[in-house]
């Protein structure tokens, strides 16, 4: 507070603000997909200083290939009178999980589909192993059916299900207990 740009010698009477001193975000990156390491925390501050991150010996102002958790970092200015705090929360999207419903008499597959990250108005991509590329299909043959998804940030996730056509009605005598499609024999 009383500076004097003039003195070349520092007699102890300068009295700091600190509250002017700040640790603030420079820039921030999320991990792209669940359980990636691609996050990135870079911070600053106003005056020269130093950082120290309290879940590391890192010493510098930025952390890349970082995963999701709660960073916390505190800076001090060079000649260590002023300190300041800062603690970030970095999230990740939510993993992907579908379930598989098939309707047993039409054969219809569709899939629920949570998680993951969409760009606008729900939009993913949907790869299915029989080249259909909705969400839910209706399978022709027995059979496996794989089924991809992948977001906006290109996250995938991917499972299958087994087809198989027979009568599924167990009060029939030919009766498949395997089949989870009627295929009209019963």
């Amino acid at each position: 507070i009383n500076f004097d740009s003039l003195s070349n010698v520092n007699d102890s009477s300068c009295n700091y603000d600190c509250s002017l001193f700040s640790l603030d975000i420079d820039s921030l990156k999320k991990p792209s997909c669940y359980g990636f390491s691609d996050g990135l925390i870079s911070l600053e501050t106003n005056f020269c200083s130093s950082i120290t991150w309290t879940d590391d010996t890192t010493k510098t102002f930025t952390r890349v290939g970082i995963n999701s958790d709660v960073y916390s970092a505190i800076a001090t200015t060079c000649d260590g009178v002023c300190v300041d705090s800062i603690t970030i929360n970095l999230n990740q999207p939510d993993s992907f999980s579908f379930q598989f419903r098939i309707d047993t008499m039409s054969g219809y597959i569709s899939t629920n589909l949570s998680g993951g990250t969409s760009c606008f108005q729900n939009s993913f991509d949907f790869y299915w192993s029989n080249g259909d590329t909705n969400i839910s299909i209706i399978p022709l043959n027995n059979g496996i059916y794989s089924f991809q998804v992948v977001d906006c940030n290109g996250c995938t996730a991917i499972d299958s299900v087994e087809i198989k056509f027979g009568c599924t009605s167990d009060t029939s005598c030919n009766y498949d207990a395997s089949a989870n499609i009627d295929d009209g024999t019963c």
